[in-house]
């Protein structure tokens, strides 16, 4: 059986092909014969040479290869990777049709596979304006770890295409919101005959494709700054644009029709200068394409520190329980809180919370200082004897000013914010000593005893629920 088109691999054995299964418990080792099934033999790609610029298919051809079931064979995967790198590598910035969610999971399974072959299509790789070296690597499936994937022998050039525009970014420090920056297309000299002035550029989320609509975040300048074979557009980042990636789509004449309903004019021509054609933003038949840096192909808005800083403030709607006539240390949570131990202020109320509400009376809060962390603080509560046993309304003022508490949250400066945010329920309960802490030991029969006044043991009930959970 020779399953190489090599003849250095041609070998004569004797082979015996079973009919039936065996049995293993009734087999006997001999040093004369092996015996086993064959494994997938994998002999390379059907192709070593494409091109750029241009959608192409790519097979892996071999022999018993996984063709059992369609889920055989969409199981197996194909990873392109720099000539130089290793089957763990990204993939190059510049391919598209195949995406990796890590190092080793790689999708999508092959359009079409038999025994002999398995062929992804809609392959693509842009153009950098040189060769590109390209190693393949192979998962006959599942493939989830390192040594579940195999090189191929041979290296997929990829050969530069027709489109020799390239674009780079010129910019005085990282490209953020509320920033911008100077986009700038060139070309070789000669490779094309269109003005630099007709050229054409959008911005794409990296999630859509050319023919998408830019993105309303970044914003061109009307007309570029053009030389004999550069363009270069002022691009202004808004202060709410999306922090992401984003394509840098292009047209030049190379896409634009070379007739305008029958107008001897050359193909660049802008549409309002051709009396008959009406096409948008003054073009015709202006098809985007992607372009690279030479090494990738997207502009990426990257975050401030201010747009990954955890907002300050209180987590809102908990529930909180006191008893009356007891004290309590209520407990709020949230995030940088240290500045508002000073500067924030409860009031419990009868309905919802809003701007400068009336308080329930028989309630007095005071804040203690707790330095060593900043997602809390404690309020020592007193309730009155005075007070209903009831559900009120915890509503809070933070005061995220320097200004004092005492000066926004109590007078109306401050009318929009005051009191307007709900940090949660306040149940009192005139039976209940809350809050206790109860401690058990794991596999043993033991008691929870429940403290208060005028219990029932007919009719009250205890529910025990997980502590990120609500009564």
């Amino acid at each position: 059986v020779n399953l190489s088109p090599a003849n250095a691999a041609h070998t004569h054995v004797t082979c015996v092909l079973m009919s039936t299964p065996y049995s293993e418990a009734g087999l006997q080792m001999s040093a004369h014969a092996v015996s086993g099934h064959v494994d997938i033999v994998v002999h390379g790609l059907s192709t070593t040479e494409v091109h750029a610029d241009t959608t192409f298919d790519l097979s892996v051809v071999g022999a018993v290869m996984p063709s059992q079931s369609a889920r055989h064979i969409n199981q197996q995967r194909l990873k392109l990777v720099h000539h130089s790198g290793t089957c763990a590598d990204a993939l190059p910035a510049t391919l598209s049709g195949i995406q990796c969610s890590a190092d080793t999971i790689c999708h999508p399974g092959p359009a079409t596979g038999n025994a002999g072959s398995a062929t992804w299509s809609g392959m693509h790789v842009l153009s950098t304006g040189t060769v590109q070296m390209l190693k393949a690597c192979y998962c006959a499936g599942p493939c989830v770890e390192a040594h579940h994937w195999v090189e191929l022998p041979q290296t997929l050039t990829v050969l530069p295409g027709s489109h020799t525009h390239t674009f780079s970014t010129v910019a005085t420090a990282a490209i953020t919101r509320d920033t911008s920056f100077n986009l700038v297309v060139s070309r070789p000299a000669f490779a094309d005959p269109s003005p630099p002035q007709y050229w054409k550029v959008k911005l794409v989320p990296a999630t859509g494709v050319c023919t998408d609509a830019a993105s309303a975040g970044l914003t061109l300048d009307d007309a570029a700054t053009t030389t004999t074979d550069t363009a270069t557009w002022g691009v202004a980042v808004a202060a709410d644009a999306d922090m992401e990636r984003y394509l840098v789509c292009f047209c030049s004449t190379e896409s634009v029709e070379e007739t305008h309903e029958g107008t001897d004019v050359a193909p660049w021509t802008s549409s309002e200068t051709v009396a008959g054609v009406a096409a948008a933003e003054g073009w015709t038949g202006c098809v985007f394409r992607p372009l690279t840096d030479g090494t990738q192909q997207y502009i990426t808005v990257t975050p401030r520190e201010a747009d990954v800083a955890v907002p300050q403030g209180f987590f809102l709607h908990r529930s909180f329980t006191a008893r009356v006539d007891a004290d309590v240390g209520l407990v709020a949570t949230g995030s940088r809180l240290a500045d508002l131990r000073e500067r924030s202020k409860l009031r419990v109320v009868d309905g919802d919370c809003a701007p400068h509400p009336t308080a329930v009376a028989g309630f007095s809060f005071q804040s203690k200082a707790d330095l060593s962390d900043e997602g809390k603080i404690t309020y020592a509560l007193r309730v009155a004897d005075t007070v209903a046993a009831k559900r009120y309304t915890l509503c809070v003022c933070p005061v995220l000013s320097t200004e004092g508490a005492t000066a926004l949250c109590e007078t109306e400066a401050n009318p929009s914010a005051a009191y307007s945010s709900t940090l949660g329920t306040l149940t009192v309960s005139a039976q209940i000593s809350a809050p206790r802490d109860w401690y058990f030991t794991p596999g043993e029969a033991q008691s929870l005893e429940i403290q208060g006044t005028a219990l029932s043991l007919t009719s009250d009930r205890v529910m025990v629920i997980p502590c990120s959970g609500s009564c």
